[in-house]
């Protein structure tokens, strides 16, 4: 088994769970409520402690560097169906590309309204779009193996996995509730306050998006041994 293609599964997958574990459990709480990744962004998670807010982000970036790893696999020879390389090479630039983007969704904070909301639509494109060539991908890979008298197991599990990914993300990105994002819940008082609602719902569509981010990853990963 490829070297690379298993250092590359390990450290993406344990990147992950870091970013997750210190967004969930180190991150400032935004008001009395617990913090929850169904209302916290991303881009809070950065303004923990000098350490762990710097260590957060070096996640991110060592996160989206490794999403570029499918390029060196396949320029290695993993994912060797001559029909696809061309797609697959497509796929990698993506999910890196994707990578980049979720960087900078959490540099440009909401403060910077209109910058923050153009990536957030960047993020969403690509997300689709990464989702939708790996499930043509695997469907193509597929067809392929058919037509020569053989089945492959790996590819038709990830085409049945990606298909549903691809519907997921959709929905993610074509939420209604999205118009509103801003929107708070009111206090009642004598004076009106405002807070974040337990849902809040730009907040959750980033983490679920960079979620779909890392599924792309890992199901593209296991496709190219797959063939």
């Amino acid at each position: 088994m490829n070297l690379i293609w298993i250092l590359s599964i390990v450290f993406v997958s344990v990147i992950f769970i870091g970013i997750f574990i210190l967004a969930k459990f180190f991150t400032k709480p935004i008001d009395e409520e617990n913090n929850s990744l169904l209302r916290i962004f991303p881009f809070e998670a950065k303004k923990n402690s000098i350490f762990q807010g710097n260590l957060y982000l070096i996640f991110i970036y060592l996160f989206s560097i490794l999403c570029f790893s499918p390029i060196i696999l396949i320029t290695d020879g993993l994912g060797s169906l001559e029909n696809l390389k061309t797609l697959s090479l497509i796929i990698s630039v993506i999910l890196g590309l994707n990578g980049i983007v979720f960087v900078f969704i959490n540099i440009f904070d909401v403060t910077h309204v209109k910058a923050h909301l153009y990536l957030f639509t960047l993020f969403s494109f690509l997300s689709m779009l990464e989702a939708a060539l790996i499930f043509v991908r695997s469907c193509v890979g597929y067809k392929l193996f058919l037509e020569h008298g053989n089945q492959n197991i790996g590819l038709l599990i990830s085409m049945i996995l990606s298909g549903i990914l691809f519907l997921l993300v959709v929905i993610i990105c074509v939420n209604p509730k999205l118009k509103s994002w801003a929107k708070l819940e009111e206090i009642p008082g004598e004076n009106v306050t405002y807070k974040r609602p337990k849902k809040f719902v730009l907040a959750y569509s980033e983490w679920a998006l960079f979620l779909s981010l890392f599924i792309s990853e890992i199901l593209y990963l296991f496709q190219l041994l797959a063939k």
